[in-house]
């Protein structure tokens, strides 16, 4: 907010205060936004919610156990005998 000046007129005032705003906007639009805390980590835990529940699957997998599950769907699809 410009500094107010008891010589500005109503006029001049309006104009500095907006040629303020437009540097505080121009500045801001070049930074990046930035999602709130957490909301990635939530977005994630639902996606993997529903992909444990599409699949089937218990959602306490540990990873060792999701790659196992995943080369045997892979396998079977391709037709290749996991035993092999």
């Amino acid at each position: 907010m410009p500094v107010v000046s008891p010589t500005l007129t109503p006029q001049a005032f309006v104009a500095k205060w907006r040629k303020a705003a437009l540097k505080e906007s121009a500045a801001a639009a070049d930074q990046p936004l930035q999602p709130a805390p957490g909301l990635a980590e939530l977005a994630h835990k639902k996606l993997d919610t529903a992909v444990f529940a599409a699949y089937g699957w218990p959602a306490d997998l540990t990873d060792e156990e999701i790659l196992e599950r995943l080369l045997a769907l892979n396998l079977a699809r391709a037709g290749v005998d996991p035993g092999l």
